[in-house]
């Protein structure tokens, strides 16, 4: 039958012929690496060419588009070519323990081990923590034991990331702030009105949330936290904003009406310039939410400081991508890596 330039249609031939080995150059799109897996799965040989700046970055990049438990049976070994010489060799194993950095025995789960391939040393680790995929950089890790104690792990920020973003899901119009306590606890600080949403009816929402992540979880009024929200939101004029300068993103564009009292004529114009969106991925689309008094406004988009395009806000207060957008699988792949999204007002 024609192949008709599908690769599905190829692959439908190749289990028949059943080759050793089948060379697939390249893998980028999320149809590559769904013919690659398939493929793989049904026991076809099978080498694929991912161009990436690190070896770990070319498993990510599959990790992120397969269940975690198959990574090692679709990629047992990574060959890493720079300058026309191999400079690394990784391999794959699948490993029910701790993962580094983290200390209770009831945090324990599938993890895949990277390791060097000559020596057997941990170079990384990639295991699910809530509904994020994380790949740890074990040097990182060991290098942060050797540290001050009072400095928050990798591990530990990772964590705060993901149940910023959760909350955040929850509350989106809320103004949030997350701290781990230790590895079992973290405190979370919230504009109190949204409380009662976090907590759920009789603490429902909020023992489901413990049991899904593995920690015990405080929540706060906003206004107890150790560093106080509203010093710093007060500092920050339009004038004074660096456009760079979002690290401590607890309160977007969606969010006034709980500060604007607070403050007087001038700072109650204050905006943040730049902040970070939450995308929400659907059925057929990656939606970037902004918020609906924002809609006609032009944004630029960004992967952390990299430009990727300026949009209008829609009339339902968001931004929409279609999936099948290479520049959608880039913003997927830079969630993936633990990159934010970030939205620029246009001048």
């Amino acid at each position: 039958a024609p192949l008709e330039g599908d690769m599905e249609n190829t692959a439908d031939i190749l289990l028949l012929v059943r080759p050793d080995f089948t060379i697939y150059d390249e893998l980028r799109k999320n149809h590559d690496f769904k013919i690659f897996a398939d493929m793989r799965l049904a026991g076809v040989g099978m080498i694929g060419v991912v161009h990436a700046t690190r070896p770990i970055d070319a498993i990510q990049r599959i990790a992120s588009r397969v269940d975690l438990g198959t990574i090692p049976s679709i990629v047992d070994t990574t060959i890493y070519i720079e300058d026309g010489e191999i400079s690394a060799i990784y391999e794959n194993k699948l490993t029910v323990k701790v993962p580094t950095g983290m200390e209770e025995r009831d945090l324990a789960r599938p993890v895949i081990e990277v390791r060097d391939f000559e020596s057997g040393t941990l170079v990384n680790e990639i295991y699910t923590y809530g509904e994020q995929t994380i790949v740890m950089d074990i040097g990182m890790v060991e290098k942060s034991k050797k540290a001050n104690k009072k400095d928050k792990t990798p591990v530990q920020l990772i964590a705060e990331k993901e149940i910023l973003r959760t909350m955040k899901r929850i509350a989106p119009k809320a103004a949030i702030e997350v701290s781990m306590e230790n590895d079992r606890r973290v405190n979370i600080y919230i504009t109190e009105k949204y409380i009662p949403k976090i907590i759920g009816k009789g603490g429902k929402r909020i023992t489901e949330l413990e049991n899904e992540i593995g920690i015990s979880m405080n929540v706060e009024p906003l206004e107890k936290a150790p560093d106080s929200f509203a010093e710093r939101l007060s500092k920050r004029s339009k004038k004074g904003k660096s456009k760079k300068d979002y690290n401590d993103n607890y309160y977007d564009l969606t969010e006034d009406e709980d500060f604007e009292e607070d403050f007087d004529d001038e700072t109650s114009e204050f905006y943040y310039e730049v902040f970070e969106l939450y995308p929400e991925i659907r059925k057929d689309h990656l939606v970037l939410p902004i918020g609906k008094k924002f809609v006609g406004c032009s944004f630029d988009i960004l992967l952390e400081d990299k430009y990727l395009f300026t949009a209008t806000v829609g009339k339902r207060g968001y931004v929409k991508l279609h999936k099948n957008l290479d520049l959608t699988e880039e913003i997927m792949e830079g969630l993936d890596q633990g990159l934010r999204v970030v939205a620029r007002v246009r001048d």
